[in-house]
Order: structure tokens, then sequence, then C-alpha cells
């Protein structure tokens, strides 16, 4: 994670002047979009693009206990759903408490007083430690696969491989696209995490094809909270970043 935003216009300069690349960011200033937080480019930025944002979302909301309640009981549901994927406890339960205790931590009303309430210092901390961005990124991931494992039916047609667009099962699909570090993340990862956390995510697309907007954005919403705040990424050739819009 870089320790800081970094503003689109700073980031227009990692593009050939005049190119559709540097319209798109300037379109995306001018709809109200300011900066981004840039992530490890090492094929796990989708999910620590997502993770990041999931939890810095937790720091806007005006009942913020009541937030971290309903995403920790959404967390710990997901024990017997990861068995019946196929994980055994001891494999992921690490990475469980690490992903659940970096939520607990948004609590304003921790009684115990163990508990220094996260910020945004914090948050970024968190991410910086390697041990700690990596075990929330292979906790997401399990996620996403036993997601996969649920809709296997429904997801089956979509699951490809992404070199060759080979068909690929749901099982094969989940060990080699899913399960594995470094590698990226497509529509159908996306899809079923978004799902699975119950969450809504957006996606401003910098990729050099221009759209009659511009940019395209593409939206990919949970079915049970379509209508909540989406977390927002921005897009370039092969790599994630989380997007942040203008304070106003």
């Amino acid at each position: 994670m870089s320790s800081a935003l970094t503003s689109l216009s700073l980031l227009r300069e990692d593009f050939d002047k005049g190119s559709v690349f540097q319209e798109q960011l300037d379109f995306l200033q001018a709809a109200g979009f300011s900066s981004v937080r840039r992530v490890r480019g090492d094929g796990d930025c989708f999910y620590r693009a997502f993770a990041y944002s999931y939890l810095e979302q937790l720091l806007d909301e005006p009942d913020r206990d009541l937030a971290v309640a309903k995403r920790l009981s959404i967390l710990q549901g997901f024990e017997p759903l990861l068995q019946q994927a196929g994980f055994e406890k001891e494999s992921y339960e690490d990475f469980q408490e690490v992903f659940e205790s970096c939520t607990t931590a948004f609590l304003q009303s921790d009684e115990t007083g163990k508990l220094e309430l996260m910020d945004h210092r914090r948050l970024l901390d968190v991410f910086q430690d390697t041990m700690n961005s990596h075990a929330i990124v292979f906790y997401l991931r399990m996620i996403t696969s036993m997601q996969i494992h649920l809709q296997r039916d429904s997801m089956a047609p979509f699951l490809m491989n992404p070199e060759t667009l080979e068909p690929m099962s749901p099982t094969s699909f989940r060990r080699r696209q899913i399960e594995v570090m470094g590698i990226e993340a497509d529509e159908p990862q996306i899809i079923a995490l978004t799902n699975a956390m119950k969450v809504n995510v957006e996606v401003a697309y910098v990729d050099g094809h221009k759209t009659s907007d511009v940019v395209k954005f593409v939206r990919i919403n949970s079915a049970e909270e379509e209508n909540s705040r989406p977390i927002l990424l921005l897009y370039r050739p092969g790599h994630y970043d989380v997007l942040n819009r203008s304070k106003q």
C-alpha cells in the first residue's frame, strides 16, 4: 500500500501526454473523483484493494458499532460454509482471526479498553505489514473460493482459463485461479466475493478504451445490498487501486 493518497493529476503523469489514459483520468476528476490509494501490483491487488476499502468504509459509518456488528455477523457465518467448501478449520482460522480483529478494532464502544480504535493511520499500518496483508488477502481468496463452490451451478458457465479461454470446472478454477497467491482476479471472482461479503463494488476502467462516457463504470451488486454505498476501485490494465471521491 502507498503511504499516502495519490492525486489523479499526478497519476496521469504515468501515461503518454494526450493519451486516452490521460483523457480518462481527467474525466474522472471532472466527475468528482480526486485520488487513488495505490496498491501493490503483485497479482493480489484486487483482493488487497477490496479489503482496504471494505474496512475503510467503516470510518464513515454514522453508527459505526452497528455497521461493525453486521459485518462481524457475516464473517462469523462463514465458518460452516468454509467447511462445506472443503476447508479444514486449521487452514483458515488464523487468517480469519486477523480479518475479524481488524474489523473489531473499529468498535467505538469497546468495554474492555483493550482495543486501540482504528483510524486511517492504523489501517495503513495493517496493510503495510506483510504478514497481516497476506493473511487478509488469503482469507478473502478462501471466501471467494467458498462462494464459487456455493454458486457452482450458476457460475460454472463463466469459469475459464484466462490465458486459453478454455472452460474450467468449478473445482479446478478454485484451485488454480483463486486459492493461489499472485493470481489476478477477474469478473467471476469479483462477483463471488461481492455476494459473499454482501457489499457492492464499482470499478472505473481506465484502460485506454474510450466509451461514449469516456470511462466505463461497472457496478457489481450483492443481491442483498443493492442500495448500499459501493467499494470504489480503479482498474488500469492488469491492476486495481482504491478510488476516492472528492470531499465536498
